[in-house]
């Protein structure tokens, strides 16, 4: 049992890789794009810098990384509510806040699954379950790998 488990733990890390990887030359590519120069350099730099920091820390310190993962991830899925319910982020002048700021939480969070696969199951489920609920195109391509992971980390957590 405890082979399996450590599969679909590392299957899961491997799709996390994966997507972070895509996910980042894609947005990063788009930001760069539209709106470009010094503000797309900067917008990109607002979410990259904190997600490696956080990456690290998760592969480094798994202890303090959970604590820092679990305020980050609920503030991302309250925001990601909020916004759903009252529309605060208008997407088409700024761009899909929730989906890059879930992004950007999702990737450390799949780090952290290598170590503690269960508590990392639970926050990107808890991160990707409201961005399924907005059913935008941008949030989906965010969701379904996010609560994918999240679950293939639970059910590697509980199979030990």
């Amino acid at each position: 049992m405890a082979s399996a488990a450590r599969v679909l733990k590392y299957l899961s890390f491997g799709l996390v890789a994966f997507y972070a990887v895509f996910g980042c030359a894609f947005i990063i590519g788009e930001v760069l794009t539209d709106p470009g120069g010094l503000r797309g350099v900067l917008l990109t730099l607002s979410w990259l810098v904190p997600m490696a920091a956080l990456v690290v820390c998760a592969a480094l310190w798994p202890r303090m990384a959970t604590n820092l993962l679990t305020i980050a991830a609920a503030i991302v899925a309250l925001f990601i509510l909020i916004d759903l319910a009252f529309d605060i982020v208008h997407e088409d002048d700024v761009g899909p806040v929730g989906a890059i700021a879930a992004f950007a939480v999702a990737v450390p969070l799949g780090v952290l699954g290598l170590r503690r696969p269960v508590h990392a199951g639970w926050l990107l489920v808890l991160v990707g379950a409201p961005l399924l609920a907005s059913l935008h195109g941008s949030a989906m391509a965010v969701a379904v790998p996010v609560v994918l992971v999240g679950g293939l980390y639970l059910l590697a957590g509980y199979r030990k």
